[in-house]
């Protein structure tokens, strides 16, 4: 217990050092360096987020039809209320997740 107090008080030095020091810091990662780290970042994500759609790994029901259409029924409302909707349905669709 006294492990994780102590990184989260390091954690939390760390975040207000960087959070002074941001608009210098972030002259070193141009939006190209920014948006490959994170594109990178999620395709490595794709094998976990394929089997949560699944049911997850080890379900009885993995692969089954009715998981990946809730999955899939999630995906479509998550995208139609981020790209066609404004105000608090837009907010909405990143809580759905």
């Amino acid at each position: 217990m006294g492990t994780i107090l102590g990184a989260e008080i390091i954690g939390g030095i760390v975040a207000i050092i960087f959070g002074i020091f941001v608009k210098e810091i972030r002259k070193l990662f141009p939006d190209v360096i920014t948006g490959t780290v994170i594109f990178t970042i999620g395709l490595s994500l794709y094998p976990t987020a394929i089997k949560y759609m699944a049911g997850g790994a080890g379900s009885k029901e993995f692969g089954s039809m009715k998981n990946w259409v809730v999955a899939l029924c999630t995906f479509g409302v998550v995208l139609i209320l981020s790209n066609f909707t404004k105000g608090i349905f837009k907010l909405g669709s990143s809580r759905i997740i």
